[in-house]
């Protein structure tokens, strides 16, 4: 989550993001996130827009997978001064990564920090599957941010 909401702010007023890492507790029930990218030399952001870029990801990802058995949970990004909620457009993206076999993830998560990241933000948390169902998670993060 630190990372995140430092690549949040660091981004100012274009929208920031990346993949999450982790793995699944009590059979599936739980997810543990426990590394988020962060953004990579191919990324590209506008205000209201982000092309995640995947420049590094695979050996980023080789490395986390050989030191903790973690893999591919789904994706985050900033919605930056506007509300946390996905739009239509990330709905639609996170079916595809669902209906993908090359994700490997059927029911990927997806976190978005909105509101102003630099004073306060706000945070959804929703798994998304193939089919366009959407559900919306809670969150467990320390609230002494």
């Amino acid at each position: 989550m630190d990372q995140m909401l430092a690549a949040t702010r660091d981004s100012g007023q274009l929208e920031a993001g990346g993949i999450l890492v982790g793995r699944y507790e009590q059979e599936g029930q739980l997810a543990v996130i426990t590394d988020a990218s962060t953004k990579t030399s191919d990324a590209r952001a506008g205000r209201t827009w982000l092309h995640r870029g995947t420049a590094g990801l695979r050996k980023w990802l080789a490395k986390l997978w050989c030191r903790r058995q973690g893999h591919y949970v789904g994706e985050w990004h900033s919605h930056p001064f506007a509300s946390p909620q996905p739009s239509a457009t990330d709905l639609r993206q996170m079916q595809s990564v669902a209906a993908s076999a090359i994700y490997s993830c059927r029911e990927p998560i997806l976190v978005i920090i909105g509101g102003n990241a630099a004073a306060r933000h706000e945070l959804s948390v929703h798994v998304v599957l193939a089919s366009g169902a959407t559900f919306k998670l809670s969150a467990l993060y320390p609230q002494s941010h």
